[in-house]
């Protein structure tokens, strides 16, 4: 599921709110995609995040669009 919006409109609150309430720590991952000194970090980069924590059951991933070559 994606979630999108304009900003500052509290999509990461909702993020948030809901690894609250799915209180599964140990299979729940979240990732926020900051910018590196290129300022962009390319897909293959979160694909070896992701496959590094391939037991998590739930991933959250805030700030996605900073991904290079995202959509």
């Amino acid at each position: 599921m994606c979630i999108y919006g304009l900003r500052e409109t509290g999509k990461t609150t909702l993020m948030e709110q809901e690894m609250r309430d799915i209180n599964d720590p140990e299979h729940t991952l979240y990732i926020l995609c900051s910018m590196d000194q290129q300022g962009t970090y390319a897909m293959h980069d979160l694909h070896d995040i992701l496959k590094e924590y391939k037991d998590c059951r739930y991933i959250f991933i805030d700030e996605i669009t900073r991904i290079g070559n995202f959509i």
